[in-house]
């Protein structure tokens, strides 16, 4: 058996040591991840994101989780606390995000970098992909060939009918110009009746709630009252037609009144209920629970602007 000579074992030692070092470094490297509930959403869907940072506890960071509201397509509804936690030698940092999209298509939601001195450490995109809503019928129905139909006899009676349609056509339209008048003089008082109001949604919201219409797959016929409480509350509340107009045509409407969040979070509450009723679409049980709360907050949160 051969001797080993003091050099080869000093350099043995001096090679395990910085093995035994560099395994120590690249296991407390800093790092950062970026974590989602799921990765495909429908139009103005939300979705729950993670961040998460690890530091060693030895190292301070500067800078963490620096986000604007509005990304490339997306939309940051709400931002949590950055919550810190000590795991042995490692800090862990979390904060979570709740955003949404109005673009089809895929997006990255972009990396997410934590300043440690003067090193940045950066996490990798996140590709989310928005998903349109489906129409029940998009077939193609061409256009059929005219049709000859062959003219009637004019007679006298023509003229009296002709008559008697322009006086009843004469009283529909001063009726209605009455009835519109009385409208736009009333509307003001519309506003007044903003605690009545507020109660009212709020107790058509509970009565809703206990139902239980999503425990007994009746999704349709509990979308339809969730978006029609809101709609009647924003009618009574602001003096606007919101039963008789589109989700589109009633966020226009609202972009000037409402601040903040508002409009993203009823845009989000709208669309789904639009995409229950009109494209199939079945959200689970709890994203059911979470629109009655938003549906609520939504109405309570109007109920403060003047």
């Amino acid at each position: 058996m051969k001797k080993v000579s003091t050099i080869q074992f000093f350099v043995y030692s001096l090679f395990c040591c910085l093995g035994f070092i560099n395994s120590s470094l690249s296991q407390t490297q800093p790092s950062v991840a970026i974590t989602a509930s799921k990765n495909e959403i429908l139009l103005g869907e939300q979705i729950e994101l993670e961040v998460q940072a690890k530091i060693p506890a030895t190292l301070h960071a500067t800078e963490l989780f620096r986000l604007p509201d509005t990304l490339q397509h997306l939309e940051v509804l709400r931002r949590g606390p950055i919550d810190s936690s000590l795991d042995g030698s490692i800090k862990l940092y979390r904060q979570s995000f709740t955003i949404t999209g109005f673009d089809s298509g895929t997006w990255a939601f972009p990396a997410v970098a934590v300043k440690i001195r003067n090193n940045t450490y950066r996490s990798q995109p996140l590709p989310i992909t928005i998903l349109p809503v489906a129409l029940p019928d998009s077939s193609y129905h061409d256009i059929r060939e005219i049709i000859a139909v062959a003219k009637p006899p004019v007679d006298w009676w023509f003229w009296v009918v002709a008559v008697l349609s322009a006086i009843l056509l004469s009283i529909l339209v001063w009726l209605w110009w009455k009835s519109r008048t009385k409208k736009r003089e009333t509307a003001g008082a519309v506003q007044t009746d903003a605690p009545g109001a507020l109660a009212a949604a709020l107790q058509q919201l509970k009565e809703l709630q206990q139902q239980q219409l999503p425990e007994k797959g009746a999704l349709t016929a509990y979308y339809s009252g969730l978006g029609d409480i809101v709609r009647r509350y924003i009618q009574q509340r602001f003096g606007v037609r919101a039963l008789q107009h589109t989700t589109d045509e009633l966020l226009v409407q609202l972009h000037s009144t409402l601040r903040n969040e508002q409009p993203g979070k009823l845009a989000a509450l709208l669309r789904i209920a639009d995409a229950v009723k009109f494209a199939k679409f079945r959200p689970d049980t709890d994203q059911c629970s979470t629109d009655m709360e938003n549906a609520s907050l939504i109405i309570k949160a109007m109920d403060t602007l003047k």
